[in-house]
């Protein structure tokens, strides 16, 4: 069995869950072959507890040893454990996102997640400069490439016009992208230009809608939307009970609505 045939056949291991334990072990002698995916795939296990303990120290090591190699994969989860970190060092974040990215500068799946979060870190300014414009060409690559993520940044940038003209019709067709790939936030953001009437016909039902999708699929800015939407109707009851929802979750402007309702209802 070459090389490739054999990190497939321990993948497919690792990722159905069956023995595992052999996973591991193909992985172990890909490695010592010097295969860069033998080292992923023991990253990987480590990083996940699939086959050995979770140790994200290891994990990090035998990323490392793919990334040097040239592991496009490798190189990205180096920059997810450098970013999501519980003391987050985005300077090396950004260095191993940039050296994922380059490999393939082109479009290309693999490295679309890497491409968005470098964007994202550019965005916000997060281990070096802010650079806007940078993050505007990461999130189109990683767009073009299919990652749902970058597509719903990219609406969110012409929705708002952050280093891009604002353009609603192009915000509605980015977050629509990422809507079909259940992004629940593009649902959430999809709602809203219906509300708002940004770039599409104003309708409230469409809106309604939108931010059902969202909910159901976890968006707790959706339940909030919700509320103001049933507030609007004069549905009192439907919109506290969306607030009380959202405000249980965290959202403190879903928390401050359903105050400012409980109040006006005890004063009537």
């Amino acid at each position: 069995m070459n090389p490739k045939s054999f990190y497939r056949a321990a993948l497919l291991e690792c990722l159905s869950y069956v023995c595992s334990d052999e996973a591991y072990a193909a992985y172990r002698k890909l490695a010592k072959k010097g295969c860069p995916d033998g080292w992923f795939g023991l990253g990987n296990a480590r990083q996940y507890g699939e086959g050995a303990k979770p140790n994200l120290t290891k994990a990090e090591k035998y990323y490392r040893c793919a990334a040097k190699l040239g592991h496009a994969k490798a190189q990205e989860s180096l920059g997810r454990l450098y970013e999501f970190a519980e003391k987050p060092d985005y300077r090396c974040a950004r260095k191993w996102y940039a050296r994922a990215f380059k490999q393939h500068g082109s479009i290309n799946p693999d490295i679309a997640y890497a491409a968005y979060r470098l964007g994202w870190l550019n965005e916000r300014g997060l281990g070096g400069k802010k650079d806007i414009k940078t993050a505007c060409l990461l999130y189109r690559k990683a767009a073009k490439a299919g990652c749902a993520e970058a597509q719903r940044a990219l609406g969110y940038l012409y929705d708002e016009g952050l280093g891009l003209p604002r353009n609603y019709t192009k915000a509605y067709k980015w977050y629509a992208r990422a809507a079909l790939q259940a992004d629940e936030t593009a649902c959430n953001n999809i709602g809203f230009l219906y509300y708002k009437g940004n770039g599409v016909r104003r309708s409230k039902k469409q809106a309604k809608k939108w931010y059902k999708l969202a909910a159901r699929a976890g968006c707790i800015m959706a339940l909030s939307n919700l509320g103001i939407l049933y507030e609007d109707t004069g549905r009192l009851k439907k919109a506290a009970r969306y607030y009380r929802r959202a405000a249980e979750a965290g959202n403190k402007y879903a928390a401050k609505q359903l105050k400012r309702l409980e109040k006006k209802k005890s004063a009537e």
